[in-house]
């Protein structure tokens, strides 16, 4: 194990900063207006793991990563689609065909909202790099 060392365990701020981000269990949709909260709060951990990485067992800090990678780049897409359509409704008014665009856009939404919520699943599900003891 690349770099051990107990004693950043022993610090709350590190220690609980992943419990925080934990997802109740059975997982329900943050989908009510706390997206980018969520968002936000993924990213500050990814920098504050990528911070300590060499104090943490190099295999649970890959696991860990990767998870939130995939939840970090499912929410980015689900924030881009959330941009497109209002930027399209922009200019509804003046361009009828932007609807179209509209509803395509409303389906992709639908299904990265799926993609989302499968990925904070497993996110949810790996173990906690920063609390061995747990």
């Amino acid at each position: 194990m690349r770099g051990w060392n107990d004693s950043i365990y022993r610090n709350p701020r590190v220690a609980n900063y992943g419990e925080k981000l934990r997802l109740p269990s059975p997982y329900t949709a943050p989908w009510g207006g706390g997206k980018g909260r969520l968002r936000k709060r993924l990213k500050r951990l990814r920098y504050a793991l990528e911070f300590i990485e060499s104090e943490l067992p190099s295999k649970g800090y890959k696991r860990c990563s990767k998870a939130l990678t995939n939840v970090l780049n499912d929410l980015d897409e689900y924030n881009d689609l959330i941009v497109a359509i209002e930027g399209y409704r922009g200019i509804s008014e003046v361009e009828p065909r932007a609807w179209f665009a509209i509803g395509w856009l409303m389906a992709q939404l639908s299904k990265a909202e799926r993609r989302c919520i499968k990925a904070l699943a497993v996110f949810n599900a790996a173990k906690d790099p920063c609390n061995p003891y747990r």
